[in-house]
């Protein structure tokens, strides 16, 4: 749908401003199925549920943290293909809004795909395949930077979008699955805070990553920059978590 939808804004927008804001009735057609086909299921009597654990007296509020704020970026990440791609490219002299809606569409089209990946994915390690993500939101963000062409830009759009897709899911997926059942639901709010708030503060961040910089180029540039110290980061953590488990493994061997 981020695709579609996109793309369709894009065509809209060759003909009026106005346009594109059509694509919200999309909820109009929504309507008649959720009527159809949506329910409040029944709910059994349960006795009443023992107080949750505190999530900072639990110790796993550090975890929980660092998961939010590595989501918060990807959040950001997300929202600067959305939104901060039509700036640049109309800096960079495309001014056709169906021309940057089909980028636009390269970037969301990544995200699904990433996604649709990390379920392929899941023999492989959590630690590794959010390395990995990382290591693709920088490439393809650097390759936005650096390249003048339209079919470049394109293609780093897509990288990053592959990248975030799957740091989504797996950040997602790793949050709630590391903390007792007690706390999954307040962990789940905590990290559903963290992605809006990266959709929130996009827009003021990049203002003043251009500020900074001079311009879209060179701010993505300096985001490019911050998500390889994250890179960085999450790299080290991997192999500090691998050799810990190398070292358990040996003791107890």
């Amino acid at each position: 749908m981020g695709m579609v939808v996109v793309l369709i804004g894009g065509l809209a927008g060759e003909h009026s401003w106005r346009a594109p804001f059509f694509a919200y009735a999309i909820a109009l057609v929504l309507l008649l199925p959720v009527l159809l086909f949506t329910y409040e299921p029944e709910r059994a009597a349960k006795e009443e549920p023992a107080a949750a654990p505190d999530v900072l007296a639990s110790g796993f509020a550090r975890l929980v943290a660092i998961r939010c704020g590595l989501t918060f970026f990807v959040s950001v990440t997300i929202y600067t293909l959305i939104v901060q791609m039509s700036f640049l490219l109309t800096e960079r002299g495309v001014n056709s809004p169906s021309t940057i809606g089909l980028c636009i569409a390269c970037g969301a089209g990544g995200i699904a795909l990433g996604s649709i990946a990390n379920t392929a994915m899941l023999s492989m390690s959590p630690r590794y395949r959010l390395l990995a993500s990382y290591v693709l939101m920088t490439g393809g963000l650097v390759v936005i930077a650096a390249t003048s062409s339209f079919v470049g830009t394109c293609a780093g759009a897509l990288a990053v979008g592959l990248g975030a897709g799957c740091a989504v899911s797996t950040l997602l997926c790793i949050t709630v699955a590391d903390v007792p059942s007690a706390l999954k639901g307040r962990v789940t709010g905590a990290w559903t805070a963290a992605m809006f708030f990266g959709q929130f503060l996009n827009p003021p961040i990049f203002l003043g990553l251009v500020r900074l910089g001079g311009d879209h180029g060179r701010a993505f540039l300096i985001y490019a920059g911050v998500c390889g110290a994250i890179t960085l980061g999450v790299a080290v953590q991997a192999a500090l978590t691998h050799y810990r488990r190398q070292q358990g493994l040996a003791a107890t061997g």
